[in-house]
């Protein structure tokens, strides 16, 4: 397994004074080619979500084929355990290739971005976490589609994890290319 590549790590601008700190998600006034923001910062997100997810709970690796979305991920409080699948259509077959690291509100670079067509996913251990998605494309629940985060083809939970991770209906129905181990 690999780890999250560098590139796709980034902070957001972050202003300190007497008061405390501020940190900017989205603002106009970002200017394209700030240092360590993405030049799509500048544009309007279509779609912004906040996810808060309890202790030892987790969310499966989704995606969507018709209509690849790009999307920024940041740690606003707590630590996740991120993880992606890259989905590479070679002449004769699929290859996963998946990166696995903890992103914490604590690290200078708690955001990262879920290129376009690849399964995101990821889970909590002891603590609670809270996370702002911003998603740059057409998000249709009829495109989406996964992966079970416990299939062993990825590698992605240690066994004394799968005993404890817990995942929505949905997020366990999805199919495993090798085997499920919850």
């Amino acid at each position: 397994m690999n780890k999250i590549p560098k590139k796709i790590l980034f902070s957001l601008p972050k202003f300190s004074d007497l008061r405390g700190s501020l940190s900017l998600l989205r603002c106009k006034t970002i200017k394209k080619g700030t240092k360590n923001v993405p030049d799509f910062f500048t544009k309007n997100p279509d779609q912004i979500f906040i996810s808060e997810t309890k202790p030892w709970h987790g969310r499966g690796l989704h995606y969507q084929k018709k209509n690849p979305l790009l999307q920024t991920v940041t740690v606003i409080s707590g630590k996740i355990e991120e993880c992606l699948v890259e989905i590479v259509q070679t002449e004769k077959d699929v290859e996963y290739i998946t990166y696995k690291g903890s992103i914490s509100s604590e690290d200078d670079f708690n955001s990262f971005i879920v290129p376009k067509g690849w399964a995101h996913g990821f889970y909590t251990k002891s603590n609670k976490a809270t996370i702002i998605y911003q998603v740059w494309g057409e998000r249709s629940i009829n495109d989406e589609h996964g992966y079970n985060l416990t299939d062993s083809k990825f590698g992605f939970l240690k066994n004394i994890e799968l005993n404890k991770i817990k995942l929505n209906e949905r997020d366990e129905s999805f199919n495993c290319i090798s085997d499920c181990k919850i």
